[in-house]
């Protein structure tokens, strides 16, 4: 590991010790790109819900709407939330003790388990945030809807409400990616 230069500051990625680092935010806030960029700098494996959802949809035969894939997710959370959490490190061939970046915590829930399935390594959650004109912005760039329907699905709930709350702490999701996990490796690193 080593230095890794970021935001006009040096960042010590060989102080980030052993962890689990969990992204969560709204859809369009940065997260998948921040948790991509925090796993390249420090060399760690990066795990994504969505990913796994889209991968489960596509076997099953089903689309790749936003509807569908948030059905499908809320449905694994309701019946086999240790299957989700399970499959989703097994894209990545987790192995105990191994340090990981997981992207797309939705739920309180699913955070508990996956804590419970990487101990003894401790869980950081981390919120990602953006303006609202801003992350609108976003999906409608990425041709994915803003309507009532998604923004207030039940994936979408705990996401505004509970999971902020819960969020060690928050980075912005503006700018580039590559600042934001500089931030984050640099927040971990001191802690």
């Amino acid at each position: 590991m080593g230095r890794v230069a970021a935001a006009h500051e040096s960042i010590d990625t060989a102080a980030v010790k052993a962890q689990v680092i969990a992204l969560t935010g709204r859809r369009g806030a940065g997260k998948t790109a921040i948790g991509q960029a925090v796993a390249v700098q420090l060399g760690w494996r990066f795990a994504s819900f969505g990913d796994y959802i889209r991968s489960v949809a596509r076997t099953r035969g089903r689309p790749e709407s936003d509807v569908v894939l948030q059905d499908l997710g809320a449905t694994f959370v309701e019946r086999d939330p240790q299957g989700l959490v399970a499959g989703v490190l097994d894209t990545v061939s987790w192995k105990p003790g191994e340090p990981v970046v997981v992207d797309g915590i939705r739920h309180e829930r699913i955070l508990r388990l996956l804590e419970e399935r990487v101990a003894p390594l401790p869980v950081v959650l981390v919120y990602v945030d953006v303006p609202e004109e801003q992350r609108l912005e976003r999906l409608r760039q990425r041709g994915e809807p803003t309507d009532r329907d998604v923004e207030e699905h039940s994936t979408e709930e705990e996401v505004r409400t509970v999971l902020p709350k819960l969020a060690a702490f928050t980075v912005t999701g503006v700018g580039a990616s590559t600042a934001a996990a500089g931030a984050i490796i640099d927040r971990l690193g001191r802690s």
